[in-house]
């Protein structure tokens, strides 16, 4: 008996972590390992690249100017090497992005002359030979100069900006999930639905918890409008966000709260990059890169959530697959499980030949990673442009720059938003003869 329990925890274990889950966890730590390296080496590789001419332009700062934009030669020194450190991120970024992209290309039509089963042998092998060409990438993009990367920086914050959204319907899709199997379960045990409402208390009160600490920091003088609207703003539509999830049936809070918690946190990392001191309590702390680490880690922890639920989960997998069975009538009234069996079947067939639907979403989201990337370990900054002058902020970045990317954290929580209140209202109101996997002709 013990041997047979032993056997099914195995055949769980392998049902579970399935070929094509393992191959998506070690793309996904090439990511994660490549955070950890820029976080930990990039003052030291900053020191390093100074001693390289051509590295160098961009980031030259002086400690000449007008008597309001003077700043010490310290102080300039500091700076061109904290840019130093931002280009060396960008050309891991880069370097990241295009190995990922050349893994797309392997799983798409333009490989029509290699072997589905060649292309399937790719993915999920050759991982030395990957990692040798990824090193390979990053010896090529030290040769690109500066100039180049201000403008994949600015391409990667509006990417950037794309993949956060997508972080929210991640979360979305996984608090439904979640939400769903819970409350299934709490029909045989009433103690998943304390585990429901816990959930949902934590991300209210997390969310409070961020928008009360913003209003403190960030609305600091009675002429600040602009912050105290924009986080007025989040506690309203939150507010409007619960109140439609609790009228519509397939509704609920804990989405809600989740969806909530994220904005009160993309807001809070937002405001914190106004270089406006008034209005910015943090701002002097922002520019020393004090509790930018904090915040760092936070979002990275977010980010990988997010990135794991896309490796294990196989709901794109599944759409894509149910997108490729022609929709041919059937005599047989077992026609909803011969579909289902050929669903699965066809699931099957796209994992063992590397067929694109099955690669394809896996490996956009891990181009936009490595993009993301390059702000998540900047804190969103655009350094490298500078030809001698005085930086606008003694850490490296333009004052424009981050400003963008205060604006582009706060679209994405409206985005975040709108999609969210979509997921609720669609079924009914305008989309009602899609099939959403629920029953809403009553309702």
């Amino acid at each position: 008996p013990a041997r047979g329990r032993l056997q099914s925890v195995r055949d769980s274990m392998a049902e579970s972590l399935s070929p094509g889950v393992l191959v998506r966890l070690q793309y996904a730590s090439y990511l994660f390992f490549a955070l950890l390296t820029c976080l930990v080496l990039k003052g030291t590789v900053g020191h390093v690249m100074a001693g390289v001419p051509y590295l160098r332009e961009g980031c030259v700062y002086s400690d000449s100017g007008t008597h309001d934009n003077r700043i010490t030669a310290a102080a300039a020194e500091y700076a061109s090497h904290i840019c130093y450190g931002d280009t060396f991120v960008y050309r891991v970024s880069f370097s990241l992005f295009v190995f990922f992209l050349l893994l797309f290309i392997s799983v798409s039509d333009l490989t029509c002359c290699v072997e589905d089963r060649a292309r399937a042998q790719m993915q999920s092998g050759l991982f030395c030979w990957k990692s040798a060409m990824l090193v390979l990438i990053n010896f090529v993009a030290l040769w690109i100069p500066n100039g180049f990367f201000v403008a994949y920086a600015w391409a990667a914050m509006i990417v950037s900006g794309i993949f956060l959204v997508v972080q929210v319907m991640l979360i979305v899709d996984f608090a439904y999930a979640v939400n769903e199997e819970w409350g299934s379960r709490s029909e045989e045990n009433s103690k998943w639905q304390w585990y429901l409402a816990a959930a949902a208390f934590l991300s209210y009160g997390a969310g409070v918890g961020m928008t009360v600490y913003s209003f403190i920091e960030f609305t600091p003088a009675s002429d600040c409008n602009l912050h105290g609207f924009i986080l007025t703003l989040n506690v309203v539509a939150a507010i409007a966000c619960t109140a439609v999830a609790v009228w519509v049936p397939h509704g609920s809070i804990v989405p809600s709260g989740l969806v909530f918690a994220y904005t009160a946190f993309l807001l809070l990392t937002a405001l914190r990059l106004d270089p406006d001191p008034t209005c910015n309590t943090l701002a002097e702390s922002t520019r020393q890169g004090v509790g930018s680490i904090k915040m760092t880690l936070i979002s990275a922890l977010v980010s990988a959530v997010a990135l794991a639920y896309t490796v294990v989960s196989s709901s794109g997998a599944d759409t894509a697959a149910s997108l490729t069975i022609d929709d041919a009538p059937s005599n047989d009234d077992d026609d909803a499980g011969d579909r289902s069996g050929l669903v699965s079947g066809r699931r099957r067939f796209d994992t063992a030949v590397g067929h694109l639907p099955a690669y394809c979403f896996f490996y956009l989201v891990m181009m936009a990673g490595a993009m993301y990337l390059a702000m998540l370990a900047t804190d969103w900054k655009i350094s490298g442009s500078s030809d001698g002058g005085v930086p606008q902020q003694p850490s490296g970045g333009t004052a424009t720059g981050t400003a963008v990317a205060m604006w582009v954290k706060i679209a994405t929580s409206w985005m975040a938003i709108a999609m969210y209140l979509w997921s609720l209202l669609a079924p009914y109101f305008c989309c009602a003869d899609r099939d959403f996997g629920y029953g809403v002709e009553d309702w």
